[in-house]
């Protein structure tokens, strides 16, 4: 068993490596970096059962990450600069934003909340492993409505990725949501 993991997680660096190098050559090219109609393609021809088909999806996911990853880190453009800190700002509704936090923050980490439902409810059902304790060196910290000089800040209708964050993503496991 031990050895089918090590293959498996040697595969998926293999694909992070590949995805990569397409994501450099699609975004050069002014190509999309999702094709849904090739994924829903594999999804038909190699999916019979829901286990495959949502294990593809997964790997669909996994590859993006990676896809976006060097491109969006080679281009970083500060929006904002605060508290010495250099941030990508995104627009959107409370609710949206914090909606897409899943899609944004690893899903290997683990989020130390407290007394926030509406948060807890949406990472939770995205698979995030969450605790209700406080970490005394968090990677990164998120904060709601506090600019203070978090990697992750959220405020009415603006979210700031720090620089750090973003450059940073593949090796935080220990997040803070304040």
């Amino acid at each position: 068993m031990l050895d089918n993991t090590r293959d498996i997680i040697y595969n998926l660096k293999k694909r992070a490596e590949i995805a990569s190098r397409m994501g450099m050559i699609k975004a050069k090219n002014g190509k999309d970096i999702r094709d849904r109609d090739r994924e829903i393609e594999l999804i038909r021809e190699l999916g019979c059962d829901k286990f495959t088909q949502l294990t593809l999806n997964a790997l669909f996911e996994y590859s993006i990450n990676y896809e976006i990853e060097k491109p969006v880190s080679a281009q970083f453009y500060a929006d904002k600069i605060e508290n010495g800190k250099e941030y990508i700002v995104i627009n959107g509704t409370k609710e949206d934003l914090i909606f897409i936090l899943p899609m944004i923050i690893p899903l290997w980490s683990t989020v130390s909340i407290k007394n926030n439902t509406d948060i807890s409810n949406i990472l939770s059902s995205s698979g995030i492993h969450l605790i209700n304790q406080e970490f005394t060196n968090p990677d990164i910290c998120i904060s709601i409505k506090k600019h203070d000089g978090s990697d992750i800040i959220i405020d009415n209708d603006v979210m700031m990725l720090s620089r750090h964050f973003i450059k940073n993503r593949e090796n935080i496991y220990k997040i803070a949501i304040r």
